[in-house]
């Protein structure tokens, strides 16, 4: 989910920027700079939203959902507390469906386990 957390990140620190500028002490350029820092938050959380909606679009059509199910989740996902409830789902149907798989579920995500890489290998009688 590292992309919906560096929108989140961009609009505290845009948020963050406008506070130091703040308008009582600004100049007119300082102003305007502060308008543009005040349209990057907004932007931000627009953009963090959009991978949101990609990123569980994904997540969902991997997992086998289908397009009504999908659908639902994205309209879903507009709603405050129906979207949290829409991720910890999504989120509990794919540590079922890795747990499934053979994978052990860590705090930072799946622990795939690691193979030798033998670049000699031969890959469908081909070398």
């Amino acid at each position: 989910m590292l992309w919906t957390t560096v929108p989140t990140l961009l609009t505290f620190a845009a948020y963050f920027i406008l506070a130091a500028v703040s308008p009582q002490q600004a100049t007119a350029p300082a102003t305007a700079a502060a308008t543009w820092v005040t349209m990057l938050g907004p932007c931000a959380s627009l953009i963090g939203f959009v991978i949101y909606l990609v990123v569980l679009s994904k997540l969902l059509e991997a997992l086998g959902s289908g397009a009504a199910s999908i659908a639902l989740a994205c309209v879903g996902a507009f709603l405050p507390l129906i979207n949290l409830l829409v991720f910890l789902s999504a989120h509990s149907r794919a540590i079922k469906r890795l747990k499934q798989e053979g994978l052990s579920i860590g705090l930072l995500g799946a622990k795939i386990p690691r193979r030798e890489f033998d670049p000699f290998e031969e890959i469908d009688g081909q070398r």
